[in-house]
């Protein structure tokens, strides 16, 4: 086994070999998130959507690409929506002006 650095974790170290590559690539892939409602509910500046920021702050822009690439995702959403928020049914982007900002539907 390699030796490790001492202000590192192990598995920085250790990806190269082959019982840790699995491991290090689920980890090297995930994101993490420290969304702020404040910065969600703001009108916001429309961006590609592919990628939602740390804030959550163009959830707007990644809403209208689920919408548009995938649709079962969007059902999806809906579904975990509806089991929080009993009354809603949808949610989608609107456009306003050169702004956007999520609308959510109800009963």
């Amino acid at each position: 086994m390699p030796k490790s650095a001492e202000d590192r974790l192990y598995l920085v170290t250790a990806f190269g070999l082959p019982q840790f590559e699995a491991a290090y690539d689920a980890l090297h892939g995930m994101g993490f998130y420290n969304l702020s409602p404040e910065q969600m509910k703001e009108v916001q500046s429309p961006d590609a959507g592919e990628l939602l920021r740390r804030d959550g702050s163009n959830i707007a822009s990644v809403v209208a690409r689920i919408t548009d690439d995938e649709p079962k995702l969007k059902d999806r959403i809906k579904e975990y929506l509806a089991a929080i928020v009993l009354d809603i049914t949808d949610i989608e982007r609107v456009q306003l002006g050169h702004k956007e900002t999520l609308q959510f539907r109800n009963m």
